[in-house]
């Protein structure tokens, strides 16, 4: 059997396939980073998502996640995953690389991830030849779930978000400002707790400040975008991950503020789970052969 996992700072979806690329099951566990993760903690959470699943007969480990760009974190991400796999040949990538591989396939575009974090790079035909500097929610994500929801959180706590909306927000989550603070700042995963107030920005998008605070996140992430890659006008650029899909007309909105034409039916993917798992089974296929 073989598996591949796609990971975000959220969750990780996982699909295992037999050996000629069938799909068997598919499985979610939380998101992993090898910057933040902790082996014995990734095993109990492993452990919960494969039950009954038997896990020395999977031989082949494809995993694309956030914080795995570099060799080293590529080496700690496969030596913590070994552990619980003990018999798989482990391959880890940045999950940049699993968007263009979904995106574009065997061509060349420029690729956008916008999920609970945010990264983009240039993708060429199965490479990233460059990927703009990760800098993770403290000093990075612009245009992510995590950014959108600090800016909300902001406004809330500095008595800047409409009456209406802030009446709207207070019955929704009935929060305080130590209480946002404490978990910002002392609670495990910060940026999913930031990310996950893109809830209330979803449900109140009609609303101008909602509208306003993603389209904003957007445009800062196109001028920070195209300092580090220079603008080519050939090339496609296209999206994946939550964030982009659910805010697609407003990312839509703000590309076209940079020139930048999108069809929201074809350049903006969810998730690239399913075309990986058809990228993949091609290259099983080839070794079985």
């Amino acid at each position: 059997m073989w598996l591949i996992a796609e990971s975000g700072s959220t969750k990780t979806d996982w699909v295992l396939c037999n050996d000629k690329g069938n799909e068997i099951k598919r499985l979610q566990s939380p998101g992993i980073n090898p910057y933040f993760s902790d082996a014995d903690v990734l095993y109990d959470e492993l452990r919960s998502a494969f039950s009954g699943v038997n896990t020395e007969a999977v031989r082949h480990l494809f995993f694309y996640g956030p914080g795995c760009a570099e060799d080293i974190m590529k080496q700690k991400m496969g030596a913590q995953l070994q552990n619980f796999f003990p018999r798989a040949h482990i391959l880890v990538q940045t999950d940049l690389l699993a968007a263009g591989m979904a995106a574009f396939g065997n061509e060349k575009g420029i690729i956008c991830i916008f999920g609970t974090g945010a990264n983009a790079g240039l993708y060429n035909n199965g490479a990233i030849d460059f990927s703009v500097p990760s800098l993770g929610y403290l000093f990075g994500d612009e245009g992510s779930g995590a950014y959108m929801g600090k800016v909300l959180l902001t406004d809330y706590m500095n008595n800047n978000l409409p009456k209406n909306l802030r009446s709207r927000f207070d019955d929704k989550y009935h929060i305080t400002t130590k209480e946002i603070l404490e978990r910002a700042y002392t609670k495990p995963y910060p940026s999913r707790f930031l990310a996950s107030f893109t809830y209330f920005l979803s449900e109140n998008i009609a609303h101008p400040y909602c509208d306003k605070l993603v389209k904003g996140a957007f445009d800062f992430f196109f001028d920070k975008l195209f300092t580090h890659l220079q603008k080519k006008p050939d090339l496609k650029i296209r999206y994946v991950g939550s964030v982009a899909y659910i805010f697609r007309e407003q990312l839509a909105q703000a590309a076209l503020n940079h020139g930048l034409t999108t069809d929201v039916d074809n350049d903006i993917l969810a998730a690239p789970m399913q075309k990986l798992v058809k990228a993949h089974a091609l290259f099983i296929n080839d070794k079985n052969t």
